[in-house]
């Protein structure tokens, strides 16, 4: 089968960041992270990421209406944002996306 577009964005982000996936992978569900933090081009993009993932909004570190679309530098800018409030042992799950079918994600715990 040959998805294009909008199609394959959809089936590779539930594939790989839903909410099954990443729990077989690291034992955790979505429960399990303190944050969320993902790449955020638009705020349409993120609403069609968090439809498609079932990720909770109240995980989430919004940062795209401001400061923007900061590309890579979005993951560490929503980090600093949280970072005081990290208590040891709260686990963050980073989900960075690209164009096509590129993704990415790392499970980082405050020591």
């Amino acid at each position: 089968m040959i998805l294009a577009g909008r199609a394959r964005r959809a089936l590779v982000v539930t594939r790989h960041v839903g909410a099954r996936p990443d729990a077989a992978r690291t034992g955790l569900a979505w429960s399990g992270f303190r944050h969320i933090l993902v790449h955020q081009v638009t705020v349409p993009y993120l609403e069609r990421f968090v439809g498609l993932t079932g990720v909770p909004r109240d995980r989430l570190v919004v940062t795209v209406p401001e400061p923007g679309n900061m590309v890579s530098a979005a993951l560490g800018v929503q980090l600093d944002r949280v970072h005081e409030g990290l208590r040891p042992g709260d686990r963050v799950l980073f989900v960075g996306l690209g164009g096509g079918v590129s993704i990415m994600t790392m499970v980082w715990e405050k020591a």
